[in-house]
């Protein structure tokens, strides 16, 4: 079995940055997802480049900040934010959350550096028009990326996208737990699964800007303590990168 453990919210501010970074330097952390758009976003830049990190994907953002293109009315209220959460789905139009979407790509390219893949803040996957945005640009870019379970993973593979064969998105609130790791690893009959994750630190700026928060600290801790007494030695860690060899 191949595992991918993927930590969301790279770029969301520096303490959280800093947390993503000591568990891919642990090795614990085998690909992590940038939001392009939000304050830390230039921090995790230079965490990149200083640290020769090539496992980055693009956490899609569409439901918090502002987004890095003006001309996108139909994801933003009146004080020029996203609309929040599942109201995306029921403002936005296809045609403006593309050109969000590609807009957070390209800025991330622009710098010379290497993406990993693709996945989604805030389950975007509820709404039809946004994943086949998506789609589209997995394939413009010939990347892979993450897909809830069932017909959603089926589409994708359907497209020639690749994708990890099973999602497993338990581990987070009050199922961080070694246990709920050796969980994730015991289930043989998927060739690759990825494990979502929010690793991080958390200071202030991170208190106000997510109410996911001490659960981060906890996150990290508990995967390093799962490496420690071995819970990975019967697989394999990979990237997403890897799914394109």
């Amino acid at each position: 079995m191949k595992l991918i453990i993927n930590s969301d919210d790279f770029g969301l501010t520096k303490s959280i940055n800093k947390g993503i970074l000591q568990g891919m330097k642990e090795g614990i952390i085998t690909s992590t997802s940038i939001m392009m758009n939000m304050p830390g976003a230039e921090d995790a830049i230079e965490i990149i480049k200083a640290n020769n990190l090539e496992n980055i994907g693009i956490h899609i953002n569409l439901t918090v900040g502002k987004p890095l293109r003006s001309d996108v009315e139909s994801l933003v209220d009146e004080t020029g934010k996203f609309y929040y959460r599942d109201l995306i789905g029921e403002k936005s139009t296809y045609e403006d959350a593309k050109k969000e979407m590609k807009e957070q790509i390209e800025s991330f390219l622009a710098r010379g550096l290497t993406l990993d893949h693709l996945d989604n803040h805030h389950d975007l996957y509820k709404h039809k028009h946004l994943m086949k945005a998506m789609y589209e640009l997995a394939k413009e870019y010939n990347l892979p990326m993450r897909t809830k379970n069932g017909k959603l993973k089926e589409k994708a593979k359907e497209l020639g996208i690749k994708t990890p064969d099973f999602l497993f998105e338990k581990y987070m609130g009050e199922n961080i737990s070694v246990e709920t790791l050796k969980e994730a690893v015991s289930n043989k009959q998927f060739e690759v699964v990825e494990i979502m994750t929010h690793s991080g630190y958390i200071d202030d700026e991170a208190m106000e800007i997510t109410s996911y928060n001490k659960e981060r600290e906890k996150e990290l801790a508990t995967l390093i303590e799962a490496k420690k007494q071995g819970i990975f030695e019967a697989v394999e860690l990979i990237s997403f990168y890897d799914l394109n060899k």
